[in-house]
């Protein structure tokens, strides 16, 4: 009897512990930015200009943005390569100061051809570009120009790198030149975008949405993250897939 009685005190404590320990859980963390993936943020209707007739050319630029890097990608093709401009914090806020002051300039109607295609007339910063025909296959770091450009009387904004050495370890490959223009519509769109604190926002609202534990009471939804207030246009989904780590 006595025997029997260990043996349930035995069980019963047991169970006790493994109770205990269930409840108690494992330590972890709880999801990070760093966590997130590759989202897309819109794609921008702009341009390109040819080097050789200095015309205008259909440039759709898919801008994603990278949490886990801190990034905001802008995508576009150019003669058969697929091109990555990654910009960081700092060359978003470069990007930011450059926009607004063109479009100052712009309303003031100071923007003329005695400036026109001065190297960096809005300022400059060393950037991340990527680029490969189908993926990510060669890196570099030239240095991304903010300028303007008059063109059929029309001074756009202009993004624009020369041909730099590739950093990859086959370095046998330059980097493309960019020269991508932007109308004041267009740069106060992509300004919706770079913008710190819409970032972070958004950012919030997909923590929140992957970090959700309860179901929600009726009416009680969680916030969206849709991007439509940016005022860009959505792009097929294959365009938003995450980047090769860098």
């Amino acid at each position: 009897m006595k025997k029997a009685l260990y043996s349930f005190a035995v069980i019963v404590s047991v169970a006790f512990i493994f109770s205990a320990c269930a409840s108690q859980g494992r330590e972890g963390k709880m999801l990070t930015e760093k966590d997130l993936p590759d989202f897309k943020l819109g794609t921008l209707p702009a341009q390109r200009v040819t080097r050789m007739h200095h015309d205008l050319k259909v440039a759709p630029l898919h801008i994603v943005f990278s949490p886990s890097n801190d990034f905001v990608i802008i995508k576009h093709k150019l003669l058969g390569d697929k091109i990555w401009i990654c910009l960081s914090k700092e060359n978003r806020e470069a990007l930011r100061n450059a926009i607004e002051t063109y479009l100052s300039a712009y309303e003031n109607h100071t923007l003329n051809m005695a400036d026109s295609e001065k190297k960096g007339f809005f300022g400059q910063s060393k950037t991340l570009l990527l680029w490969g025909v189908s993926a990510v296959t060669h890196r570099a770091s030239p240095t991304l120009r903010f300028e303007y450009d008059v063109i059929s009387k029309r001074p756009y904004f202009v993004l624009a790198t020369k041909t730099v050495s590739s950093t990859s370890k086959n370095g046998a490959y330059n980097a493309p030149a960019i020269r991508l223009a932007l109308s004041p519509a267009q740069c106060t769109k992509l300004m919706k975008v770079v913008e710190e604190d819409v970032l972070d926002s958004i950012v919030r609202a997909k923590l929140k949405e992957y970090n959700q534990f309860d179901v929600p009471a009726d009416g009680d939804g969680t916030s969206t993250t849709d991007t439509d207030n940016n005022q860009l246009e959505d792009f097929p989904e294959e365009e938003a897939q995450p980047l090769n780590r860098f």
